[in-house]
C-alpha cells in the first residue's frame, strides 16, 4: 500500500473529565497507589519524531475525539494498553462510522486476546521501522 499523501491521525484512548492514570493500581495488586493525570504519550511523541508527517491527538475527552473524527482521516491508529481496550472497542465502533479506510491498532494492548479482530492492521510496542514501512515513509534519523 503507498500511503503518501494520506491523512493520518495516531491516537490514545480518550479519558473521563479528572481521570488519572493508576499505575499502581493498575499494574501491582496492594495497598499502595500512585496515579498522575495523563497528557502525554511517550510512545506516539516517539513515532511523530521518528515518521514526523504523522498527527498525533494525545488523551482526548470522548468529546474531542468526536470532534477530530469529522474532519476525515484515511487512517486512524490506536496506541493502547491491555487494559484500555473497553475504551478502544468503544472508540473503534465510531470510527468506522466515519469514512475512515483503514482502522489500526498498536503497542502492548494488541496482546489482549481478540484485539486483533477488530483492527485491520497490528503493530506491536513502539514498531517504529514496521509502521514507517506500512506508510511507505522514511524514518526520521537525525
Amino acid at each position: 500500500m503507498h500511503s503518501e499523501g494520506r491523512d493520518l491521525l495516531f491516537i490514545t484512548t480518550f479519558l473521563e473529565k479528572g481521570e488519572r492514570y493508576d499505575y499502581w493500581g493498575t499494574n501491582i495488586d496492594g495497598k499502595i497507589r500512585f496515579s498522575y493525570p495523563r497528557s502525554y504519550s511517550y510512545g506516539l511523541r516517539f513515532l511523530k519524531k521518528n515518521i514526523p508527517s504523522i498527527k498525533v491527538l494525545e488523551y482526548p475527552t470522548l468529546e474531542e475525539y468526536k470532534e477530530k473524527l469529522r474532519e476525515g482521516w484515511d487512517i486512524i491508529g490506536f496506541s493502547f494498553f491491555t487494559h484500555e481496550m473497553p475504551k478502544i472497542k468503544k472508540m473503534v465502533k465510531l470510527a468506522r462510522k466515519t469514512d475512515v479506510d483503514e482502522i489500526w491498532g498498536g503497542n502492548y494492548g494488541i496482546l489482549t486476546p481478540g484485539a486483533e479482530d477488530i483492527f485491520d492492521r497490528t503493530f506491536i510496542g513502539y514498531a517504529e521501522k514496521d509502521l514507517a514501512e506500512a506508510l511507505d515513509r522514511e524514518l526520521n534519523r537525525s
